[in-house]
């Protein structure tokens, strides 16, 4: 739920630390073309479940005032509205707070969103129609979704700028193929991988069917070929001479290493100031 406020053109110089409780997309809709350096999201993960949890403790009478008012700003003053929305109505009793992470083609994705989504990115377009196909409607929804999202995404964000997308096994193949889509593949830089929970087995009579499922990902792109990893700094001299200890005939320091797995040799090389001028420095690997 957004107002009318939130729809015009936000500057993103004013926000300083604001948090926004609300859908992100008419968010993002509102935000300046090229105004963001990073994006982080952890969105829903396409689970088909419903989750509950309680808040501990409950909110105190000043935290229930303020969010009171803030749902009295976007005209939501009771529970039945805000649960129509998405949103919970704040109370002090600590009661379960539930969140749908089911998704439904037919309820959910509307043919004027598909229609545009052909025209702005077609490839994305072909792959939610490719997802009801290998998986399901549910995660074509899901989909659907994210691209929304993703889009904007990519317009906010400065040519230097990158974004972290967190997901689980649930849907990453898709997720993956859907960010190729939206950013381009060339623009993909790693999928950081880390162990979300400690193994839950607990042994049975029967063979398991599958491996546990203890890691999450996170898809890391960038805008455009402009992007670098910061921070960064230039080797000093010192280091230089530790880590490249070889100078080959014309000068250039380099370093010999041995990779156990088998293919051919590689060469690596990486610019490096050397206090006088730009030296190139040669990484090298050989494989045995």
């Amino acid at each position: 739920m957004t107002t009318d406020k939130q729809q015009q053109s936000v500057n993103t110089d004013d926000l300083d630390g604001t948090v926004f409780i609300s859908d992100n997309l008419p968010f993002l809709k509102s935000l300046d073309t090229e105004s963001i350096d990073l994006v982080c999201i952890d969105p829903p993960f396409g689970k088909t479940q419903t989750f509950e949890g309680t808040l501990n403790p409950p909110l105190s009478e000043e935290e229930c005032r303020i969010e009171k008012e803030l749902m009295d700003s976007w005209d939501v003053y009771d529970a039945q509205t805000a649960y129509e929305l998405g949103l919970e109505y704040p109370d002090q009793t600590g009661t379960t707070a539930k969140f749908d992470d089911i998704w439904s083609f037919r309820a959910m994705v509307y043919e004027e969103t598909m229609n545009e989504l052909e025209r702005k990115c077609p490839a994305a377009y072909h792959l939610i129609q490719t997802t009801r196909r290998t998986h399901s409607d549910s995660i074509a929804a899901y989909i659907t979704f994210m691209v929304e999202r993703m889009l904007e995404i990519k317009r906010v964000l400065k040519p230097t700028g990158a974004v972290y997308l967190h997901c689980d096994h649930e849907a990453n193949a898709y997720l993956r193929q859907m960010m190729d889509a939206v950013f381009g593949k060339d623009n993909f830089r790693n999928e950081i991988v880390w162990q979300s929970v400690t193994s839950t087995g607990r042994g049975s009579q029967y063979l398991p069917r599958k491996w546990g499922n203890v890691v999450n990902s996170i898809m890391f792109y960038a805008k455009s070929d402009t992007f670098r990893v910061k921070p960064y700094r230039e080797l000093t001299e010192d280091e230089i001479k530790k880590r490249f200890p070889n100078i080959d005939e014309h000068g250039r320091r380099y370093l010999d290493d041995t990779i156990a797995a088998p293919g051919r040799a590689w060469i690596k090389k990486a610019a490096a100031e050397n206090g006088h001028s730009k030296s190139l420095i040669k990484k090298r690997h050989q494989t045995i």
